[in-house]
């Protein structure tokens, strides 16, 4: 039995020869190693297998295309371009009339607030923090009124009780004086 000449051995001689390139043709199947033969091989399956990918997606493509022509028709593509329009069309006459509405309702509104323009131009744009205007809130007006009162009252009713009129009289306008200060003093502190 002849064994079979080692692939590696044959194509190192066969790329040694001078013009080797003339006579590859017939000897392809000697100069070609082992490594370069599977390399190959590989090389062929994997081609083999991307060409049948590439049919399968050209006949899914083509699927696709019939598929869509039996929906739209051969006119497909015009016909949704001819419906993105009318959409586009009716989104901006939507538009106009929702400006227009916005529109009346700001005259409404621009009616109703002349009511309230003549308070409004008579107060300065922002109003101060640091003064209280307590003249012009009667809620305020009428709590000073009521604070004072019971003042005079708590200082009367002080006054009377004690063994001596005018003392009685100083100690309490003194405290009703630091009581007063002390909550003005919240009053602005929170205010």
């Amino acid at each position: 039995m002849a064994t079979a000449p080692d692939r590696n051995v044959t194509s190192a001689v066969c790329r040694s020869t001078p013009n080797g390139l003339k006579d590859l043709n017939a000897k392809i199947n000697q100069c070609t190693s082992t490594t370069e033969l599977s390399r190959n091989t590989d090389f062929a399956e994997n081609t083999f297998k991307l060409n049948k990918d590439i049919e399968s997606l050209r006949a899914m493509v083509g699927d696709s295309l019939v598929l869509g022509d039996t929906i739209y028709g051969k006119t497909g593509s015009a016909q949704i371009v001819n419906e993105v329009k009318a959409r586009n069309d009716t989104l901006k006459a939507q538009k106009g009339k929702l400006l227009t509405q916005v529109d009346k309702d700001e005259a409404i509104i621009e009616r109703s607030n002349r009511d309230f323009s003549d308070v409004k131009d008579t107060l300065p744009e922002t109003q101060t923090t640091k003064v209280l205007h307590f003249i012009e809130d009667y809620t305020l007006a009428f709590l000073s009124m009521a604070y004072l009162f019971m003042l005079v009252s708590i200082i009367y009713i002080y006054t009377i009780q004690s063994e001596a009129m005018l003392a009685g009289f100083f100690k309490a306008s003194i405290g009703g004086v630091i009581f007063t200060i002390f909550f003005y003093a919240l009053l602005y502190l929170f205010c």
